[in-house]
């Protein structure tokens, strides 16, 4: 595993004698080609990897009427479910590829009443 200073380059967990997210994550930049071949994929292009299955894309600057009831429902069936801010390319002395990743965990439809 990829180390500085004794310390764990990439993923790191909370207990030092916890590794196996870093095994993880070097078996999947193996897959990819290499770390940096790792980084430039997309969440999704992740997930299809890891579990096989297939993904949905939804543009939220355009979404769909029944977005709630997707999400629910995908949600009810145990599917993955995540969400990206859009892939910027900054140009400094460096290129920088940059995501903000979430995970939703789970969707509920709340009733709000006036107190």
């Amino acid at each position: 595993l990829p180390t500085i200073n004794g310390r764990l380059v990439f993923v790191q967990s909370k207990n030092q004698n916890e590794f196996w997210p870093a095994l993880l994550e070097k078996a999947y930049a193996k897959v990819c080609g290499s770390y940096t071949d790792m980084n430039v994929g997309t969440p999704a292009e992740a997930m299809v990897d890891f579990t096989g299955g297939v993904h949905m894309c939804i543009q939220l600057s355009d979404p769909p009427p029944d977005l709630w009831e997707l999400m629910s429902r995908a949600g009810n069936f145990g599917a993955l479910l995540g969400c990206s801010t859009p892939q910027e390319v900054c140009r400094n002395l460096l290129t920088l590829t940059v995501f903000n990743v979430f995970m939703i965990c789970t969707s509920k439809n709340l009733q709000m009443r006036k107190i």
